[in-house]
């Protein structure tokens, strides 16, 4: 009978850490030694190419990781695309990507901004003006959003478009923990040691 009650607790914690699992499989405060695998460093950031539960739409994954608090914030980058002024090709997979993350966490706060004076203000302007970076556009989950699912460790996620030519971008999918303030001050005080 106690061996029943074992097994089935044992069955159901490992069903559950994977119910709850982060993004990409990748949990709050985990090291470099806990993600495993090849990654470059780059300034404070770590560039995977994989990552434990990798998506189809993103090419690399940015992770910052400090000493102490580990793993604080993720960026997932995705596949250029090639597009037309207006964006068409993009923003179709912008949407699809959208609706997933709405289906895990619920409402969002929409991001549209058009840089005031900004000359490119027309519907075929609408990857210039993000190349240009006079247009941000995205979407917002944060803790100022009514009706959010967030999981406790997540802080935040913004999904945004990235123009890298005129006619070329890419999406953005970016995670922050609830210990990146920490993770933060802890980077900024290893630097600011150096001087």
């Amino acid at each position: 009978m106690n061996y029943s009650k074992c097994l089935f607790s044992v069955v159901l914690l490992l069903f559950c850490t994977g119910l709850f699992a982060g993004p990409f499989g990748l949990e709050m405060g985990m090291s470099l030694e806990d993600i495993g695998g090849e990654s470059k460093k780059e300034g404070v950031s770590y560039v995977f190419k994989n990552v434990p539960k990798p998506h189809s739409a993103f090419d690399y994954y940015i992770l910052k990781i400090a000493p102490t608090g580990g793993l604080y914030s993720v960026t997932a980058l995705g596949k250029s695309t090639e597009c037309s002024p207006d964006g068409y090709q993009i923003k179709i997979e912008f949407n699809d990507l959208k609706k997933i993350l709405e289906n895990n966490y619920g409402k969002y706060r929409v991001i549209d901004r058009l840089s005031p004076g900004s000359i490119w203000d027309e519907p075929g302007d609408w990857m210039m003006s993000v190349f240009q970076n006079h247009r941000h556009y995205g979407v917002l989950w944060d803790k100022e959003v009514k009706d959010l699912s967030l999981p406790p460790d997540l802080e935040s996620i913004l999904l945004g478009i990235r123009a890298t030519a005129q006619n070329e971008a890419n999406i953005i999918l970016h995670y922050d923990f609830i210990n990146s303030d920490s993770c933060e001050v802890e980077i900024s005080a290893g630097e600011n040691s150096a001087l």
